[in-house]
């Protein structure tokens, strides 16, 4: 696989904005997939996330919704928003973690 480059700049421009959306919203985990890795869908930026643990699943989908409407608001265009925890498959799951821009984690 080739090196990565740089984040791109419209992330790197709103890092910290994406950040703080992500501390808002109980995310534990979000990247960005490099151009290498497969695609879920379209010519738009793939993110994969990661939140803290609920069992109401209201809530879980009202910060799945918060997260991805601050990300379109803040990167413009459309974009894919995956749940990593939905992700079944184990070689897609190997290839997403080799090909991604940390954006976000709670260690």
């Amino acid at each position: 696989m080739p090196a990565m480059g740089a984040l791109p700049k419209e992330i790197e421009r709103h890092l910290q904005e994406i950040r703080e959306l992500c501390a808002h919203n109980g995310v534990t985990k979000l990247v960005l997939l490099d151009e290498s890795a497969p695609r879920f869908g379209g010519e738009v930026p793939d993110f994969v996330v990661e939140f803290e643990p609920d069992p109401d699943p209201l809530a879980r989908g009202r910060r799945y919704h918060e997260v991805w409407k601050g990300l379109l608001d803040i990167v413009g265009g459309d974009l894919n928003l995956v749940v990593e925890s939905t992700i079944e498959n184990p070689w897609r799951q190997r290839t997403l973690e080799a090909a991604h821009y940390d954006i976000y984690a709670i260690t």
